[in-house]
């Protein structure tokens, strides 16, 4: 079962109510964002590592974004800027996304999921979580959910 799989499996479960008709998980709103982070942007092939959320899980994981970045914003940051293939991990990164919206919003996106619900978790932590399906109980939620 893939990772979009898994998160629809989830929200599923959570689709039961209590008596008064209020979610019974109060991370319920939170996983949808985080559904509706990775139909988004799991849709687009990125530079270096197949989609650009999968992209996203290796770079938090091994530390280079370039696996996370849009591959039709690199191919054109290459060409702008006469660059190769070979020349991926010398570019900076912050001149890179300042040309990549696509790519600037879906880092954007993640990290404001992760400090709207739970702002006092490590984000490697947090996209761990959600990349091993270990789940968010035992932890409480920011936002409140009605």
């Amino acid at each position: 079962m893939n990772l979009q799989e898994s998160i629809r499996k989830d929200l599923n479960k959570l689709s039961q109510l209590s008596e008064e008709g209020a979610l019974v998980d109060p991370f319920a709103a939170m996983k949808e964002e985080i559904a509706d982070w990775y139909n988004n942007y799991g849709r687009y092939e990125s530079a270096e590592f197949g989609d650009m959320c999968e992209g996203y899980f290796e770079y938090i994981g091994d530390g280079d974004s370039q696996t996370a970045w849009n591959k039709q914003e690199w191919d054109l940051y290459q060409k702008n800027h006469g660059l190769d293939e070979d020349d991926l991990y010398d570019v900076d990164v912050n001149d890179f996304l300042e040309e990549a919206p696509i790519t600037s919003k879906m880092f954007d996106d993640i990290q404001d999921i992760n400090q709207k619900y739970l702002p006092d978790m490590d984000h490697e932590e947090f996209i761990s979580r959600i990349q091993h399906g270990a789940g968010f109980e035992g932890q409480e939620a920011e936002v409140e959910i009605e």
